[in-house]
């Protein structure tokens, strides 16, 4: 399963970051590559525990095109061409099987790049983990209408 996230540029919460480290463990051996966007912040610190946690699994990055938020990850199996954020969030979605948003809210935030890939992910019927700032880890798979 190609993994891709997204996250916010302040850190996670502690807890936060110890259930998406609980949420990578638990699924290690369905990984085969994950993808993230490659800025300071979450993508960083998703970057550093899957170096840690999902050895061999290739790591594929997204820099943005505006390297002031870049945070130049090393060790990484394929490095995307920069691209504007939200090409590079729906080249993310467009190229996994599944999405991880760490996002900084509890609901969606106008113009939040976590919130909008997230929202993107939907719209495609990507299924979608949410990990929640108190550690809260919630699945959501899109339904799909069965008429009869």
């Amino acid at each position: 399963m190609r993994v891709g996230f997204t996250g916010t540029r302040p850190p996670f919460t502690n807890i936060q970051y110890h259930a998406l480290e609980h949420l990578i463990l638990a699924s290690r051996g369905e990984v085969t590559e994950v993808h993230h966007g490659d800025c300071v912040g979450a993508d960083e610190a998703f970057h550093d525990l899957c170096c840690g946690l999902l050895i061999g699994i290739p790591i594929i990055i997204h820099p943005p095109v505006n390297p002031k938020w870049a945070a130049n990850c090393t060790g990484y199996a394929a490095r995307r061409d920069p691209q504007d954020y939200f090409d590079r969030d729906m080249d993310i979605v467009d190229e996994t099987d599944l999405l991880i948003a760490c996002p900084r809210t509890f609901t969606p935030v106008p113009h939040s790049g976590t919130w909008l890939t997230a929202g993107y992910a939907r719209d495609t019927g990507k299924p979608i983990w949410f990990v929640y700032p108190d550690g809260t880890v919630v699945p959501y798979k899109r339904q799909s209408c069965q008429t009869s």
